[in-house]
């Protein structure tokens, strides 16, 4: 404001009557800049809500990031299939990572099977670990950061963590393998020798005559991959080692004929089942019986005829004399004594737990053989086809006793699984954490028998 002394004659002197005629770059430039991000902001606009009018196809390019995983290509054109709520993605953005695009109800119409865990004290959202739109081939396979941002500070409804609190990643703090924990043996009863098997002379083997034979083994010899050729098949007797331990049963009594005497030599080529005792006795009783009865041994005298019914259906047994009978009790005895107490019978490779249990017969210990030595965790022998089996299992050439603990330790795994040998060590390699036999109900809840009760 001009003060009451000025002369209004001064003012031309202080006003510029030209500031609208001077150029100013910086402020034609600021203005043009305005108008070309208000033309750019609102083509964008345009082309945002263009697609829609284009169709499917036209939807991709501007609204993924990258295609949908391999296990999801089916429906990369629908998107309505995962998408079942409008504006989820704008509520990402506002509301952050909190929310997610896809629900849980979305992912269990398709994949109603496998649950959490009953023991952590956060159940995380299917998209929080599973995110698509990655370019990933498979969307089970997690980064490492997914699982340790739980178990790299493990908390659980009891407490206590089964095997440890604190994993990142497996060159990490990662735990020894269970088996190699304090006091890990094998729990198999059944005695074994690797180191007589793997012997390099070869082993004795029953040969074609009566002269026994030598044969060389390897470890593929009793080990052989499943279907998969993921995991070793059980060892089997009749597979694995009835060939050189047959449990051979003869008639020890003397035979009247050729006839009869070619029969025994059959009736020995025939082991014993590799069953519990007592079907074991019922088995042998009904192969002596019928060799009495066919060829007449014990006694001349033929036991009278049983007449038979009229009426359709199985024959009745041939009757048996008491000659014949007490013949089938001698050769049962003797061959009893051979199985159950003969320095080559049972006791031979299983533990007896009572010497005259019911009926007079042994008994003798579950083998208790390991199906799975790491149940926790998923491997596959197809993979490492190219390595040798000391490679992994550098003990069993020297291995004497049945609970020598034969696995891999940690160590070993790490010398191809981790950064320096170049094999793959994120925990979705060896690690699954839903338990396909933990099943969900048809609405999505936990079962009983998810939850081992």
């Amino acid at each position: 404001m001009l003060s009451s002394q000025s002369d209004p004659k001064d003012l031309p002197d202080w006003l510029e009557l030209d500031y609208f005629r001077r150029r100013r770059p910086l402020a034609r430039w600021r203005r043009r800049l305005v108008r070309g991000a208000l033309g750019a902001g609102a083509l964008l606009c345009v082309l945002l809500l263009l697609p829609p009018f284009l169709g499917p196809r036209a939807l991709l390019p501007v609204y993924e990031s990258r295609p949908v995983s391999t296990a999801h290509a089916m429906f990369n054109d629908d998107c309505a299939q995962c998408h079942t709520e409008s504006f989820r993605p704008l509520g990402r953005l506002v509301h952050g990572d909190d929310v997610r695009s896809v629900d849980d109800a979305t992912c269990l119409r398709c994949h109603d099977g496998a649950s959490h865990h009953h023991k952590q004290t956060h159940t995380p959202d299917c998209a929080s670990c599973h995110r698509e739109h990655l370019g990933r081939p498979a969307l089970a396979r997690v980064p490492d950061a997914d699982c340790a941002a739980c178990h790299a500070d493990l908390k659980t409804r009891s407490g206590k963590a089964a095997f440890a609190a604190n994993v990142a990643s497996f060159p990490d703090r990662h735990p020894e393998f269970g088996r190699w924990q304090e006091g890990a043996k094998d729990t198999g009863t059944v005695r074994f020798n690797h180191q007589v098997h793997l012997q390099p002379d070869g082993v004795l083997v029953p040969g074609s005559g009566d002269k026994p034979e030598r044969r060389k083994l390897d470890c593929t010899a009793c080990h052989q991959a499943d279907a998969a050729g993921r995991f070793m098949r059980p060892i089997n007797y009749e597979r694995h080692c009835a060939e050189c331990h047959p449990l051979g049963v003869r008639v020890s009594g003397e035979t009247k004929d050729d006839k009869a005497r070619r029969a025994a030599e059959e009736f020995a080529r025939a082991p014993a089942p590799h069953r519990a005792p007592d079907v074991v006795r019922a088995v042998l009783r009904q192969r002596f019986t019928d060799f009495a009865l066919a060829h007449r041994v014990g006694g001349d005298r033929l036991a009278p005829e049983v007449p038979q019914s009229p009426l359709p259906g199985p024959r009745r047994a041939p009757p048996i004399t008491e000659e014949q009978w007490h013949w089938v009790g001698r050769e049962l005895a003797q061959a009893e004594k051979l199985l159950f107490d003969g320095p080559g019978g049972c006791a031979y490779c299983h533990a007896v737990e009572e010497r005259a249990g019911a009926k007079g017969l042994p008994v003798y210990r579950k083998s208790s053989l390991p199906e799975r030595w790491f149940p926790h965790s998923r491997f596959g022998h197809t993979a490492h086809r190219m390595l040798s089996c000391v490679s992994c299992h550098a003990g069993a050439p020297a291995s004497a006793k049945t609970a020598d603990v034969l696995m891999p330790t940690k160590e070993t795994c790490q010398q191809c699984h981790a950064p320096r040998g170049g094999a793959r060590h994120d925990c979705a390699e060896c690690h699954l954490y839903h338990d396909p036999k933990a099943g969900r109900g048809l609405n999505g809840h936990l079962t009983l028998e998810s939850l081992g009760k």
